[in-house]
């Protein structure tokens, strides 16, 4: 063999082999996320550190001066946004969010929400613990704390049958699916809240009969597509619009109004959700869950298109050594398919 061709063998070898990690690492890593500036994450961490009460280890509800929606409901108790502390969703939420930037914060939230031993029955889907259906939710009063009102959203009520008509619903029950394994299904519910976004928020129930857009949904839209591995061909364009609600403290603004437009003032439970998308390493080891079963959604294209250009390269690199390699990489690649074979995929076998 001369020396042109020979510098020919060795750099094809050099593509094929990094289209070989390409492809390896479309199949196996989750989807990726788009760019934000990193002073704005930082901006929303402080936002709710600076509402953390260190004397019962939770964030209050919002700097809001408007009455309290729950004034109505308790009279005699003087709420306010800033006194009113939410297990759930508001710190369950922002002690999963604040673990990869306050680790002290976040250890804090989680043992005093495990002190009050209560649980939602829906929301700790988005840590991986699944639930049977999606019922009622209803407001739980815990206690006055030195005037500091504690309460937390529990759903133990009747079952509710419309859940698919609210885009939250259909994200969480998206995610409950897609964590026992029922991933048609996972899928399915995920694209109904996503065919929700009409360019301004998610245009749900809750929207037509309030006229306001939740952005915390846009938050757990991102957050689901993370876990779930799905590819948002407008993900940069949702994700870009939820950072626009971001206030000048820091907070992410929990409503718009009909144009899309920012209005009132941030809370904790949206901020949190928000900063919960880019917690990595959560939702890799909540994607790494079904590393193990057949694919069945995204995945098994992604296979087939891995499969179809291994494929070509082993027809034009025919004469030459690499094509052992594909052809090993081809035969694994098929037992992963048809028998969900774990070591396939291991670069060692390139070595051989």
């Amino acid at each position: 063999m001369n020396i042109v061709a020979l510098h020919t063998v060795v750099g094809m070898r050099k593509v094929g082999m990094l289209i070989l990690f390409m492809l390896i690492a479309i199949v196996v890593f989750p989807v990726s996320v788009g760019c934000v500036e990193e002073t704005r994450i930082e901006e929303a961490v402080k936002y709710l550190l600076h509402h953390y009460d260190d004397e019962i280890d939770l964030i209050f509800e919002s700097e809001e001066r408007a009455e309290h929606f729950l004034k109505e409901q308790y009279p005699n108790l003087p709420l306010t946004f800033q006194n009113v502390f939410w297990l759930y969703t508001d710190n369950y939420f922002a002690c999963l969010a604040l673990a990869p930037y306050s680790p002290h914060h976040s250890s804090r939230i989680k043992g005093r929400l495990e002190n009050f031993g209560f649980r939602s029955n829906l929301y700790e889907v988005i840590n991986g613990e699944t639930f049977n259906i999606v019922r009622h939710g209803n407001i739980i009063y815990i206690g006055n704390f030195s005037n500091k009102y504690i309460f937390s959203l529990i759903h133990n009520g009747s079952e509710f049958n419309d859940f698919d008509t609210y885009a939250d619903l259909c994200l969480y029950y998206a995610l409950n699916c897609f964590f026992k394994g029922d991933l048609p299904e996972a899928e399915k519910y995920f694209q109904k809240a996503y065919k929700m976004f009409d360019g301004k928020g998610l245009k749900d129930k809750a929207f037509i009969e309030t006229g306001y857009y939740a952005n915390y949904k846009l938050a757990l839209l991102l957050y689901a597509s993370r876990v779930m591995r799905i590819e948002l061909p407008n993900y940069g364009e949702i994700e870009d619009l939820l950072w626009s609600k971001q206030s000048e403290n820091g907070g992410i603004v929990s409503l718009s109004d009909s144009e899309g437009k920012p209005i009132g003032s941030a809370n904790c439970e949206t901020t949190s959700l928000t900063l919960l998308i880019y917690n990595d390493e959560l939702i890799k080891s909540l994607s790494e869950k079904i590393l193990d079963r057949k694919p069945k959604i995204s995945e098994s294209s992604l296979i087939i298109a891995a499969f179809s250009i291994s494929l070509l390269l082993i027809l034009l690199l025919k004469k030459i050594r690499l094509k052992r390699v594909f052809s090993h990489f081809m035969v694994r690649l098929w037992k992963t398919v048809i028998f969900g074979g774990r070591n396939c995929l291991n670069p060692s076998f390139l070595s051989r």
